[in-house]
């Protein structure tokens, strides 16, 4: 039985762990935040979008700007911090967007957009698999293997 036991303690802490890094719940922030690794820091590029400014990865991968059929903008980042980050128009022409809000998990391969009904982004995760995470019209719905 003690065998057991731990066989089943490291495959649970892996996907424990895995699910705190990958499926982190979203929070609301006014900006993304800076990073502690010198690498990130580095590599930091500076957005703004209303009256938000925010740091982000400068590869190009790493930002995303999505319009919706009504003209409204909706951006997405991979922060410093290696979260993803989204902005947007409230409506089109608005000049004071929403303020940054984090979608959270842990991307290093980019960020995208695979689709825009329903909205689903994209990254690659740490384990260079993909994760999704969908927009169901009043929610997102964690991040997922795709």
């Amino acid at each position: 039985m003690p065998m057991l036991s731990r066989v089943v303690r490291r495959a649970v802490l892996p996907v424990a762990l895995l699910a705190t890094i990958v499926f982190a719940p979203a929070t609301a922030s006014a900006a993304p935040p800076a990073g502690d690794d010198a690498r990130a820091a580095a590599a930091a590029c500076s957005i703004t979008r209303g009256l938000y400014t925010g740091a982000y990865l400068c590869e190009t991968t790493t930002l995303r700007t999505f319009t919706w059929v009504d003209g409204r903008q909706e951006v997405f980042v991979i922060g410093t911090d290696n979260q993803v980050w989204h902005i947007w128009q409230r409506y089109s022409g608005d000049l004071f967007w929403s303020g940054w809000y984090s979608l959270g998990g842990y991307a290093i391969l980019g960020v995208g957009l695979w689709n825009s009904a329903p909205t689903i982004a994209v990254i690659g995760g740490f384990d260079n698999l993909r994760y999704c995470n969908g927009w169901t019209g009043l929610s997102w719905t964690g991040w997922y293997r795709c």
